[in-house]
């Protein structure tokens, strides 16, 4: 079978092409064409993970043109106006290239990800959506088979209009959505009708592929140490400091435990936010020194040796729990509020102990002050509760949705 495979994983957000990567171990297709925005971060992962499979890059070039102003504050302009699918085909640079590329495919595989929003719709990502859901569109014409890996839908809002225009469009789609949450019924908002499969994330189960790889990490890892992990805007790290401070010291002088902060992404993803935090005592960065990417088998490396893993990226915390590692994400906000990272951790956590009895509140923090305060003065009692729900029926859990995704997979692209 020749696979397509479509997604978010042009970013260097560790996750994302994370995927791209775990699922073609998982697939296992005799050949693979992956359309990307990215044909440089591409070729890095093709000569690091994939080498001695035959995949084929293709480059989308779309006309969509926004240069975004990064500074300390998040300032998003988002583009809502409604497209009709052949609006969105004419941004396309080079579609007769993307086209002949289709045309080769079995089946377009639409990685998992949370790049189906509104804030997806942003100016300063539009040109990378349009090239996904062109591709997407490309493919129905082809008349190709299209299906869904773990993706989050939603939160719309806005942007509804111009998702439903698209979607409505597609033709012999088959649907998947990682949560139960809310997904779902954004979807069906939008007018989408018949099955849509409950499935875990694409990254959820690593390929024992990655264990070949050799974790390099550049910094002496202390005994007993707790990951955090932040990415919001630079003007919430200065306001918050003296509260980050205060954690790092207690985080040591109550538990004894370094405090090592790790970003997923480069420049503004949390690089920049590690950079403001460094000299605080008790407090170790790792930076991305010349690494274009934090690559997976250093990410499992360091969770795997934790003692507990603060954080707001959601495949950081997808992590941990999956390491059963003690975890707290912090739910950043996104379009105004929690819905978007509520509705993928929420998700994750509803799959994974199905079996048990547990609340939220247990792993999820409303914002980075009362994620602070709840490990500073319940560290011990977090931790305890969490292990004892990592060592009852979750691995049940896990067979179960092992098992959902295998033959999800063998169903729709074999």
């Amino acid at each position: 079978m020749v696979l397509g495979i479509i997604g978010a994983f042009g970013d260097t957000n560790f996750g994302d092409y994370a995927m791209l990567v775990n699922n073609i171990y998982t697939i296992q297709p005799s050949e693979t064409i992956v359309f990307t925005y990215n044909e440089t971060l591409m070729d890095i992962l093709l000569k690091t993970y994939l080498k001695g499979y035959a995949v084929s890059p293709v480059n989308i070039k779309t006309t969509y043109i926004y240069e975004a102003v990064y500074g300390d504050n998040y300032n998003i302009q988002y583009d809502d106006e409604v497209l009709v699918p052949m609006q969105v085909l004419r941004y396309f640079r080079n579609e007769q290239q993307v086209r002949e590329a289709v045309r080769k495919i079995d089946v377009l595989f639409v990685c998992g990800g949370g790049y189906l929003n509104r804030v997806w719709n942003a100016r300063h990502r539009k040109g990378k959506l349009l090239s996904i859901l062109g591709t997407m569109l490309i493919a129905s014409e082809e008349h190709k088979k299209i299906v869904f890996g773990g993706n989050t839908f939603g939160p719309f809002d806005k942007s509804s209009e111009f998702y439903g225009s698209i979607l409505l469009a597609l033709k012999n789609v088959v649907y998947a959505a990682r949560d139960d949450v809310y997904s779902e019924a954004n979807l069906r908002r939008l007018g989408i009708k018949g099955e849509i499969t409950l499935v875990p994330d694409d990254l959820y189960f690593l390929h024992e592929q990655f264990l070949f790889f050799k974790p390099e990490i550049s910094i002496a890892l202390p005994k007993k140490y707790v990951i955090l992990e932040l990415y919001c805007s630079l003007d919430e790290i200065k306001k918050n400091y003296e509260q980050i401070k205060s954690f790092v010291d207690l985080m040591y002088r109550k538990y004894g435990l370094i405090t090592i902060f790790i970003s997923l992404d480069k420049g503004y993803g949390g690089e920049h936010q590690g950079q403001q935090l460094e000299g605080l005592d008790n407090l170790m960065v790792w930076h991305f020194g010349r690494e274009p990417y934090r690559k997976v088998e250093d990410i499992l490396y360091i969770v795997r040796k934790a003692q507990f893993v603060l954080c707001q990226r959601y495949h950081l915390f997808l992590f941990a729990i999956a390491n059963n590692i003690p975890a707290y994400q912090i739910l950043k906000n996104v379009c105004g509020d929690k819905r978007y990272y509520y509705t993928k951790s929420s998700g994750m956590l509803k799959q994974v102990f199905q079996n048990q009895i547990y609340n939220d509140a247990l792993f999820l923090a409303p914002d980075i002050v009362e994620g602070f305060h709840e490990l500073i003065m319940h560290y011990e009692e977090l931790v305890h509760k969490q292990q004892k729900l990592f060592a009852h029926d979750k691995e049940k859990a896990e067979q179960q949705m092992k098992q959902v995704r295998m033959e999800y997979i063998q169903k729709h692209l074999k």
